[in-house]
């Protein structure tokens, strides 16, 4: 998964979009986002070598103390858990997508009144601060350097993902209630000027589209219409969150 598919996972699991972000931002000073690395300095594996065996079960990945994946999951309870539920599901436990389901569901169940929060609050910095302090708890509260992260992470897609209707702006975030969705966006993902326009295309693909052929503005109007949503062939908030689902 890239930057955009985990932000995007997390929305559409009820993050809001600057929740999304602050997540994000915490894995990024967690991990740089990869979700096979193995704690640097504590173990003399390569991060494929230490998925391996974990997999494999020839290390003692539950008690080595060696924080792993998106999250670096590092105590045992969370490890085990961790383990249990990529062999529960015959998944490799370095799985991108299976990491941040399993984040999202030790938020909804061991964490609620975080995860309720997270689903409600547009104040980025506070999420930020709330999911390293409660969730992540590492040894350095480092939160400036997450939130710097969440930032940039907004910056990249905060638009796509919720039309620009929300700016960051330390921490806080006002809604502009009479700006039109960025119609803007559609062309610059079409002619393939954002990060966005790849996997926009292949979403649409999965969904049984032939981008290649009808090109994505005629997609986008054809999905519109057949969702019930305004067909205006601009993919903003709304067109997201559907193509997502």
């Amino acid at each position: 998964m890239e930057e955009l598919s985990i932000v995007s996972a997390l929305i559409k699991a009820g993050m809001t979009v600057e929740a999304a972000c602050a997540m994000g931002g915490n894995m990024m000073a967690e991990s740089g986002m990869k979700a096979n690395i193995a704690q640097r300095g504590m173990t003399k594996l390569t991060d494929e070598q230490y998925t391996a065996a974990a997999d494999a079960g020839t290390i003692d990945f539950i008690g080595d103390s060696v924080g792993y994946g998106l999250c670096q999951w590092t105590l045992k309870a969370r490890k085990r858990h961790l383990l249990e539920y990529a062999n529960n599901l015959k998944k490799s436990v370095g799985d991108e997508s299976l990491q941040v389901s399993f984040c999202l569901a030790e938020l909804k169940t061991d964490y609620p009144s975080l995860w309720k929060f997270l689903c409600e609050t547009h104040d980025a910095y506070k999420a930020t601060e709330r999911i390293c302090r409660e969730y992540e708890q590492p040894a350095v509260n480092n939160i400036e350097a997450r939130y710097k992260y969440a930032q940039e992470l907004y910056t990249k897609y905060g638009e796509v993902l919720n039309d620009g209707q929300w700016t960051m702006d330390n921490g806080q975030c006002a809604k502009d209630i009479d700006r039109e969705p960025a119609s803007y966006i559609l062309a610059e993902v079409t002619n393939g000027r954002l990060p966005e326009a790849k996997y926009l295309a292949a979403l649409l693909e999965k969904l049984g589209y032939d981008v290649a052929w009808s090109g994505i503005e005629a997609c986008v109007r054809d999905f519109q219409q057949k969702t019930g949503l305004t067909v205006d062939g601009v993919c903003g908030e709304k067109t997201w969150r559907e193509v997502l689902r």
